[in-house]
């Protein structure tokens, strides 16, 4: 009976590992350099799973790693598609040293190496050398690409205004035809005298705050070459002496925090053709702005400067008469497409997360010379480190690209492969590398149970030997 359970748990475990090396053939170790062969190492750079976009490739000389990140031209498209906003490189000797959440995925935030983009192509990070050997390199991306776009056509006007009015000169209520809020969202330029082609701001009483109007853009206004902001006013009379009319002028991005760009007035004549309108123009630069949704006005005219012009007629005196406020550019209106990108290798855990690294192997030609002589190289030249036992070959895949830099005394593998055999999600087992099978040898202590969770570390850790291992394992035991 007990002959039976062995020969149920060694069929259990041939199963179990030829699905295991079929889940982890693409995590692979890219060919490693030699003594003539120090070329880059290029891999694939995926977004969203399965878009591959560009490459990510790897170098070094003597005294840097270089994480190259590249947008092919078929993705990057003009710059209408794909294109780097964030790179995030992190470079470790085994995975578990990597900044990690509990279940093992890597937190890109803790990444040692951190930039943002305007949307580029290429980018290439610089990492100093610290050792040579093997290391384990992860270089995360966040791209975008144009989704839907559409363009506002300059000049326009803002889409919404709230306001409180002022008095007229003679302390009563403004005219109710020069108090439409919205009059002052659309430019009326033709040569006429509608009354209702503009909004009086009123005169202004500073203890009742009062005598204003803000102007929301649904397009926010941008910072182009120039001027970018202008305010159109309604001077009818103007070349003649009219008084002066002014209003304090206001920018904000969120309608909270105000900036000031100065005094806006009545006495440039405007649009060419007719006698009504004045002008001046605001340039976002004074502010340091790269754009503003909110414009507000607030009257600053002196009631003074109507005393001798319009005594007896205060009704029609009523400060500031504010047009319009216009955006002088074109405003692009983008929607993107948002997604992560990663290199194409190896990944940190099987579940919940597709976050990749690579092995990189550092090349030094005259290192890799010695090594060939000494046979204590980085693992290409060492038939130790690059057998199982039993002596079979590796399979090449990343779970054995720690030679003797990795593998350590502890056991530790550190490739996704092997994680989470303990529960921990860390990569971490050190009951299983660089050990046979265990047998019972005749041990009572031993059992069944033992056996087949120890076996199925074993063959997951060496995939490439499965068949050969669990051969000898059973007759071992027999």
């Amino acid at each position: 009976m007990k002959g039976f359970k062995r020969i149920a748990s060694l069929l259990l475990v041939l199963l179990l590992s030829v699905n295991m090396g079929v889940a982890a053939s693409a995590c692979e170790r890219p060919e490693a350099h030699t003594s003539d062969d120090c070329e880059p190492q290029v891999y694939a750079l995926i977004a969203d799973r399965d878009i591959e976009i560009g490459t990510v490739t790897i170098t070094n000389d003597a005294d840097n790693i270089y994480v190259k990140y590249e947008i092919d031209d078929a993705s990057w498209n003009d710059g209408e598609g794909w294109a780097l906003y964030e790179t995030d490189v992190h470079v470790e000797r085994r995975v578990e040293l990597f900044p990690l959440t509990s279940k093992g995925k890597p937190r890109v935030v803790k990444f040692d190496y951190r930039e943002t983009h305007e949307g580029i192509q290429l980018y290439e990070e610089t990492i100093p050398l610290e050792n040579d050997g093997n290391v384990l390199v992860a270089a995360h991306a966040e791209v975008k690409r144009v989704e839907e776009s559409s363009v506002t056509i300059a000049p326009y006007g803002g889409d919404s205004a709230t306001s409180k009015q002022g008095l007229a000169y003679d302390y009563d209520e403004v005219k109710a035809i020069r108090s439409t809020t919205d009059a002052a969202l659309v430019l009326e330029s033709e040569n006429t005298s509608e009354e209702s082609d503009f909004y009086s701001l009123g005169f202004r009483d500073e203890e009742q705050d009062d005598a204003w109007v803000i102007i929301e853009f649904d397009s926010p206004i941008t910072n182009g070459d120039g001027d970018d902001i202008r305010l159109v006013e309604d001077t009818w009379t103007y070349g003649t002496s009219y008084p002066l009319e002014q209003a304090y002028v206001y920018v904000s991005e969120d309608g909270e925090e105000w900036l000031s760009l100065g005094i806006a007035d009545n006495q440039e004549a405007g649009i060419t053709g007719t006698n009504y309108h004045t002008i001046v123009d605001f340039d976002l630069d004074d502010v340091d702005l790269d754009s503003a949704r909110f414009v507000k006005v607030v009257d600053a005219s002196d009631r003074r400067d109507f005393d001798s012009a319009y005594n007896g007629y205060g009704h029609i005196a009523d400060g500031y008469d504010l047009n319009v406020v216009l955006a002088l550019h074109d405003y692009e209106d983008i929607e993107y497409e948002k997604a992560d990108a990663w290199i194409e290798g190896c990944k940190f855990v099987e579940k919940g997360s597709w976050a990749m690294y690579v092995n990189y192997e550092i090349c030094d030609s005259e290192a890799h010379a010695d090594d060939d002589a000494t046979g204590e190289g980085h693992g290409d030249d060492d038939i130790v480190d690059d057998q199982v036992p039993g002596g079979v070959p590796n399979d090449g895949d990343c779970d054995d690209d720690y030679d003797d830099h990795h593998d350590d005394a502890q056991g530790q593998d550190d490739c996704d492969d092997d994680q989470d055999q303990d529960g921990d999600h860390q990569g971490e087992d050190t009951s299983i590398e660089d050990e046979t099978p265990p047998t019972s040898n005749g041990d009572s202590s031993s059992n069944d149970c033992d056996d087949i969770l120890s076996i199925f570390r074993y063959f997951r850790a060496r995939r490439a030997t499965y068949f050969t291992n669990i051969y000898r394992s059973f007759w071992g035991w027999r």
